[in-house]
């Protein structure tokens, strides 16, 4: 059986899905895939979104932005990676984008 970490966390990724989903996203969730990216969001003409769930009720610390793993990604494809986590009810995101060598952050809350 499960543990409740995974199941809260599977949960919070499903929340934030099926809300991308509302916004005329397609939705790809990779469980299990042991990379910095958990979902993966598709609308045509705009950038991939790249998604990064955390379930937990603070701002996670983790500074995403010295992630190897992830920065190759973002050099492979042109996309925005969104780090969703929970601000008591609602999602926020931490927008950010990888260009020539920097990252440029942009926080917004999402009802």
């Amino acid at each position: 059986m499960p543990n409740k970490n995974y199941i809260s966390g599977r949960n919070f990724e499903y929340r934030v899905r099926d809300f991308l989903i509302s916004k005329g996203y397609f939705v790809v969730r990779s469980a299990g895939s042991k990379t910095p990216i958990d979902l993966v969001a598709l609308k045509s003409e705009h950038l991939p979104l790249l998604v990064q769930c955390k379930h937990g009720r603070n701002k996670p610390k983790k500074d995403f932005t010295n992630d190897e793993r992830l920065i190759k990604i973002l050099k492979e494809v042109d996309g925005i990676f969104l780090h969703a986590f929970n601000s008591k009810h609602d999602i926020i995101f931490d927008r950010y984008r990888y260009i020539n060598g920097s990252f440029y952050i942009h926080t917004y809350e999402v009802g």
